[in-house]
């Protein structure tokens, strides 16, 4: 069978256009997509344990740490404890933790709550999940994004603990001027 090749490319190029992923966009040191550095954040509304809901944008703090997880992320749980080590240290400096799985395993999150005892704030969206990952571009956890006081993405994708600290230090200062 003989194929046209001028039908041939204009189907790969069709194939191409089609593609959810024909750019890469801005992007972390590791390749992971990733939200602009002044992108408006979008608000989520996440229910914790009790059933109070907490919408991300009135989050009575001056920077955001916002922490996408999975329970079921075995390097999710391994950073957990530094985290929560480190958090009264971030808290001191205007950072408060709003931590959201991205799962919906709703009883796996409520046992790693009660297990995990963590004073930031924990809260999940079932529902929305899917949509929460498409807006912050989550392809990988954890993933954390600095919300500077507007609720604008301030950070590229941060992971882990010492990462959160080197960018504190080297952007706090520019934050606290800004204000």
């Amino acid at each position: 069978m003989m194929v046209n090749s001028d039908k041939l490319i204009s189907f790969l190029i069709l194939i191409y256009l089609g593609s959810p992923v024909r750019s890469a966009g801005q992007t972390d040191a590791s390749g992971y997509p990733v939200l602009e550095i002044g992108t408006q954040s979008s608000n989520i509304f996440g229910k914790d344990s009790s059933g109070v809901i907490h919408s991300l944008h009135s989050v009575e703090s001056k920077n955001i740490l916002l922490f996408f997880y999975e329970t079921s992320c075995h390097f999710c749980e391994a950073i957990l404890p530094e985290m929560k080590e480190k958090y009264p240290e971030w808290k001191k400096k205007g950072y408060e933790i709003y931590a959201l799985p991205l799962n919906k395993d709703f009883e796996g999150w409520q046992a790693q709550i009660r297990e995990q005892k963590s004073d930031w704030i924990n809260v999940t969206d079932t529902i929305n999940a899917e949509q929460i990952r498409q807006a912050y571009k989550i392809t990988v956890t954890p993933t954390i994004y600095v919300l500077d006081d507007k609720r604008k993405i301030a950070s590229t994708r941060l992971v882990r603990p010492e990462a959160i600290d080197e960018w504190i230090s080297l952007h706090s200062e520019n934050i606290i001027q800004k204000k």
